[in-house]
């Protein structure tokens, strides 16, 4: 399985520290954040994948370059969206051709997110839940307690999210998506074109 890393962001919210450096380059424990994910792309058997690049494009190309330099990590390729950010739908577009070449399922996640799921039970779960319902994306969730306050909230019910949510109060029946997602091949069909903005 191919994934996509999302990178393209502005990261403003972690300003002035992403005034000269890209949010998935910010270290945390003396690593770039985008690293602990690939980390766990690594573990999850995934030997490439596409990073977009947009905000600050030259250091992003300066990481790249010196990953793939490094052995036993997956190969990254660059999606240069440098021109114009395509926003997470116009990112996956573009990349579809690539991310579906040989297979039907593709894992998209973003680069700042430090957790730890199980790709594999992942998939398990998205086989299933797909034969029972026909889904073709499926959200890792979480528990937060800000789901519905900071975060939307997801509202889930046997494995199929219902609704989001944001409430502006704590709700422990809302699940929280940390960036992590599986995608089948045929809903590329109903996503924005790769100049659109999603």
């Amino acid at each position: 399985m191919r994934a996509l890393v999302m990178a393209a962001g502005l990261g403003t919210r972690l300003r002035p520290l992403t005034e000269n450096l890209p949010k998935p380059l910010v270290p945390v424990r003396g690593r770039p954040m985008v690293e602990f994910v690939l980390d766990r792309l690594a573990l999850a058997g995934v030997r490439e994948a596409v990073i977009n690049i947009h905000y600050l494009p030259e250091k992003m190309v300066e990481f790249v370059e010196a990953w793939n330099g490094k052995p036993g990590v997956p190969r990254l390729w660059m999606q240069d969206e440098s021109g114009k950010i395509l926003g997470s739908g116009g990112a996956v577009s573009l990349a579809a051709d690539w991310l579906f070449e040989s297979e039907d399922l593709a894992l998209v996640c973003n680069s700042d997110v430090i957790a730890s799921p199980d790709f594999s039970q992942m998939v398990a779960a998205h086989r299933a839940i797909r034969a029972r319902s026909g889904v073709e994306c499926t959200l890792a969730v979480l528990k937060n307690s800000e789901a519905g306050v900071k975060y939307t909230g997801l509202r889930v019910r046997d494995g199929l999210v219902l609704a989001f949510e944001k409430t502006g109060k704590a709700d422990p029946d809302l699940w929280h998506f940390p960036g992590f997602y599986l995608l089948q091949k045929e809903a590329i069909q109903r996503l924005p074109s790769p100049g659109a903005r999603s």
